[in-house]
């Protein structure tokens, strides 16, 4: 077990069952990939080497010891997946991430881009472009209690042929990870 109860009073609330999860069951230096970076990145740099996939420059190389791959968004006008709520019309531009993920990574935590709000891309490009990822390592989903988030992570589970739990499904946060 490699979780220190202490670490957790600089997590936010909403990020809590998720970062215990990943300290309790990732190794030290191990290499995380990101889509979607926030704080957490920075209390994950303390004990992995992430690479967050990241559109707003806000985020982009906020943290030193993160790697960041700078990837915009781009519309994808009626090819959101099928049996996605709406709007998921956008994800990351993949020209930016295809020749830039790492050969290895040891987990995949789906947290971007933004997934609420009237504006907002969507999720849904995970799945639709599951392909360029290495599936074989856990999934973290982020805010499954959203109805767009919730419905991913049940097909990308189903597409890939393993179970998924929820970590946390209470008010405003939702967690689930596939083994």
């Amino acid at each position: 077990m490699y979780f220190n109860e202490d670490e957790l009073f600089t997590i936010d609330r909403k990020v809590h069952v998720m970062f215990k999860w990943i300290r309790e069951n990732i190794k030290n230096d191990s290499i995380i990939l990101e889509l979607g970076s926030g704080a957490t990145t920075g209390e994950l740099t303390k004990h992995y080497k992430v690479i967050s996939i990241e559109n707003d420059y806000q985020w982009v190389n906020r943290y030193s010891n993160a790697t960041y791959i700078h990837a915009p968004l781009k519309e994808y006008v009626g090819n959101a997946p099928q049996g996605f709520p709406q709007p998921n019309n956008g994800w990351y531009d993949t020209m930016f991430i295809e020749g830039n993920l790492p050969e290895t990574y040891d987990l995949i935590i789906v947290d971007g881009p933004v997934g609420a709000g009237p504006d907002a891309a969507g999720r849904g490009g995970f799945y639709k472009f599951l392909d360029l990822f290495n599936t074989n390592v856990p999934m973290i989903f982020h805010d499954t209690n959203r109805p767009v988030e919730s419905t991913l992570v049940k097909m990308v589970s189903e597409k890939v042929g393993r179970k998924y739990t929820d970590l946390e499904n209470v008010g405003d946060i939702g967690t689930a990870v596939i083994i």
